[in-house]
């Protein structure tokens, strides 16, 4: 692979040649006119944000070349850039990669031809490989970012093959040049839509190489400067007082020109933050986070942003939205925590079903004489359901009770329970209660007996439920949990 530079290119132009046509150019000026240098690309009446192909060349043999315009303003360095050509043969779906190197000088043109062009394509070569080697009927990408990155333009129809050519006559990509129109500001960034040649090219004959190396952009109008701006997001959603989320901030740079030198601030004074919080990024992604003060009230709440660049531009109409949810009332005795009924059945994580229990007091609970009790979702008899407890269960502490099983070769087998027993429990919906003693219950919602510590009753099905509402149902891979405590589990 070689490289040429375009200065060294232009500096083969005699001294006399460039006298002549800036004396030509001048003297047009005056009349209003503007005529081109036929070695130097016209500057732009309009700043294009990216490159875009402006000659492309089918000749004979090895005759192959593309010429890509850079009219943004600036030197675009094109292997930091990871500019990529790609060209997808005969309506592949997979393509064969250049990847670009050297540097597209602004109001100039890079050009990229097969090495065994001829001498009047390789004089105006920046880069040669002998993978140029397209046809009429293959589609070419200019990417920037690699392989997979942004699209910039494309010549042909990505994932078609036209059979032989897009295009007719002189004004096709078979055996002819055809060269970008001088008003044409942007290159076509849908590789998937059907190509026309004629809408935005000028066509010339086999083997006309007497354009390369320079492009005549006319332009349109003044460019419309957009502002950053960006997209909030908080991971959780809905947090306790005490509690942290990670707040997001995905920006789109501002344009004409590009920004540079992003940053977010957050006003998180809704939360007990700062009012000007700044958020660290990579990319054009921006995190911050942030710890929901204690004492904060319960609601949902917006906490506004504002994108700024080095331009001096910026915006601050985007929020975050977060919810700030009750604290919650630590029960005074002990809890159901988790329910799992699927021990054993097609799919099971475990081999048994389990109960587990939670203390969140500050003491010890003595569980002798306790009982765990079942019925199902709509049935009222508890004496033939019931599991005896024992021991003690600390402060803080759960206490697992290990229960029956459909199939004992299905699922992993349970951690060591503090109680072992044979009760099944129903998968999908039913009851369980945590009674004081060793009384049987009786009807279907006992709930008025002052022996029941704490009830569960689970699935749509169930008919009875502290609250009036029934906890979901649990699966044969997942257990229902208690909010809060039933999240921090020592045994399963």
């Amino acid at each position: 692979m070689s490289i040429l530079k375009s200065e060294q290119r232009r500096a083969t132009t005699p001294v006399f040649r460039q006298f002549i046509s800036f004396v030509i150019a001048a003297i047009l000026v005056t009349q209003h006119l503007l005529i081109i240098s036929p070695t130097t690309a016209k500057a732009a009446a309009v700043a294009p944000t990216e490159l875009f192909f402006s000659e492309y060349i089918e000749g004979s043999s090895n005759n192959k070349a593309l010429e890509i315009y850079n009219g943004t303003g600036s030197a675009i360095d094109l292997a930091a850039g990871s500019y990529t050509i790609q060209i997808y043969f005969n309506g592949a779906a997979t393509a064969t990669a250049i990847s670009l190197t050297g540097t597209a000088n602004n109001n100039d043109v890079f050009v990229l031809a097969n090495s065994s062009s001829v001498a009047a394509i390789l004089a105006q070569a920046d880069q040669t490989s002998s993978s140029v080697s397209f046809n009429g009927d293959d589609a070419i990408v200019l990417r920037k970012g690699g392989a997979t990155g942004q699209i910039l333009d494309v010549i042909g129809q990505v994932g078609f093959d036209p059979g032989t050519e897009w295009g007719t006559g002189l004004i096709s990509t078979a055996d002819n040049t055809i060269r970008r129109k001088s008003s044409i500001e942007t290159g076509d960034t849908n590789s998937t839509d059907v190509f026309d040649p004629s809408v935005q090219w000028d066509g010339f004959a086999t083997d006309t190489f007497d354009g390369l190396g320079s492009h005549t952009f006319s332009g349109g109008g003044t460019p419309t400067s957009t502002n950053p701006s960006g997209s909030g997001s908080a991971n959780p959603t809905s947090v306790l007082p005490g509690e942290n989320t990670t707040l997001t901030v995905a920006v789109t740079p501002g344009t004409n020109p590009a920004s540079n030198g992003i940053t977010v601030t957050a006003n998180l004074t809704a939360i007990g933050g700062s009012a000007a919080q700044s958020f660290s990024g990579s990319g054009n992604t921006f995190t911050f986070q942030a710890t929901v003060a204690a004492g904060t009230t319960a609601g949902a709440k917006n906490l506004p942003f504002t994108v700024s660049d080095s331009e001096g531009r910026s915006t601050n109409t985007g929020s975050i939205s977060l919810t700030v949810n009750s604290t919650v009332v630590v029960s005074d005795h002990v809890v159901i925590s988790q329910v799992y009924g699927s021990g054993g059945n097609s799919g099971a994580a475990y081999r048994n079903d389990y109960v587990e229990l939670y203390n969140p007091t500050g003491a010890a609970v003595s569980l002798t004489g306790w009982t765990l009790q079942y019925s199902s979702a709509t049935g009222s008899g508890w004496d033939g359901s019931k599991q005896p407890l024992g021991g003690n269960i600390g402060a803080g502490e759960y206490y697992l009770v290990g229960l029956g099983t459909s199939n004992s070769s299905i699922g992993s087998p349970l951690p060591n329970a503090n109680v072992s027993g044979e009760l099944n429990l129903s998968g999908l919906a039913g009851k369980v209660a945590l009674v004081g003693n060793g009384d049987s219950l009786s009807g279907n919602c006992p709930l008025s007996d002052p022996d029941v510590v704490d009830f569960v009753g689970y699935g749509t099905t169930a008919d009875c439920s502290e609250g009036d509402i029934d906890a979901p149902a649990p699966s044969s891979s997942n257990a229902i949990f208690r909010k809060s405590n039933g999240s921090q589990d020592t045994n399963v």
